[in-house]
């Protein structure tokens, strides 16, 4: 069995806005005369929409859509003092295509900048972020 990972990255002015990897695996099948061999191979793929959110300074909700053909978990990277106040997720698991609910609670401050990402991973390929902020400044 050959495998391989071919990873996609999208930056805008220095910063990682989005990345994609998949895994390629290619079976090898028995030779038995010309032509012969097993072209059984499998493609896994985890996209993920948005991939970058505006957050208001109210409380809210949004949904991130998951497009995938295989089991995925999702975590939250929100820590420290510029963390987005109440930030939680609906699911932290599924498998195929879904949708995650992300909501947060209103800022309580009158300036503030806050920021976080979601990370979803797939269980065969792949990795993708949504990163979501919101800023007010004095």
């Amino acid at each position: 069995m050959r495998r391989f990972i071919l990873c996609f990255f999208a930056f805008l002015a220095g910063t990682l806005l989005t990345t994609s990897c998949e895994l390629f695996e290619f079976g090898e099948g028995n030779s038995q005369g010309s032509g012969g061999g097993n072209n059984n191979s499998t493609h896994y793929s985890l996209s993920i929409s948005p991939t970058k959110v505006e957050l208001p300074a109210s409380a809210g909700s949004f949904s991130i859509r998951v497009k995938s053909n295989q089991a995925w978990t999702a975590s939250l990277n929100n820590s420290g003092d510029n963390s987005i106040t109440g930030l939680r997720l609906s699911t932290y698991s599924g498998s195929g295509n879904g949708v995650i609910t992300v909501s947060y609670d209103r800022v309580k401050t009158d300036y503030y900048v806050q920021h976080g990402t979601i990370i979803v991973v797939g269980s065969e390929s792949g990795t993708e972020v949504c990163s979501c902020g919101r800023y007010r400044y004095p």
